[in-house]
């Protein structure tokens, strides 16, 4: 699957992005050159998407634009809540992004992400927020006036596990 998908994005890049076959290194690094220009021009601390995950940010200076990521790992070792942590501080900085998950509901999703962005442990939303307190500070107005107002799509198609096969 992981084969299929990165000829395919190759095959995209191609389409996209057509340079000539007479491409030399010289070429190549010429935009290499013109690339780290603009890179010590730029005032940000990193060259690109901060995720506010300091300790990542240090080492990959953000996330790249050429750079496909995927975060993978064995089932609930929190692959979802570092991907809705990186969102969430795009979001905050007015960076649309996009999420895939063939793991999760829709529900347990905002559930994550209401988490992380109310500061409420995970387990008191899965509760059913029993305390008003708790009740109080996820359904404030304005969280929820901030929630609608994201930068938000969703799709109603529901992936099968065997997609691949039909």
């Amino acid at each position: 699957v992981i084969d299929n998908l990165n000829d395919n994005l190759i095959g995209l890049q191609l389409v996209d992005n057509p340079r000539s076959t007479e491409d030399t290194l010289k070429d190549s690094l010429e935009r290499f050159r013109k690339d780290c220009e603009k890179k010590r021009n730029s005032k940000s601390e990193f060259t690109g998407l901060a995720t506010g995950i300091t300790h990542y940010d240090k080492i990959t200076s953000g996330m790249q634009e050429e750079e496909f990521i995927i975060i993978a790992a064995r089932p609930s070792l929190g692959k979802t809540a570092l991907a809705i942590s990186m969102i969430n501080n795009m979001l905050n900085h007015g960076i649309s992004v996009g999420f895939f998950s063939l793991e999760m509901s829709e529900i347990q999703i905002i559930s994550r992400f209401l988490s992380i962005r109310t500061h409420t442990e995970l387990y008191k939303i899965r509760n059913g927020l029993r305390s008003d307190i708790d009740f109080n500070t996820v359904f404030r107005p304005e969280t929820v006036e901030n929630f609608y107002a994201l930068p938000t799509s969703r799709s109603e198609e529901r992936f099968s596990r065997n997609a691949e096969t039909d």
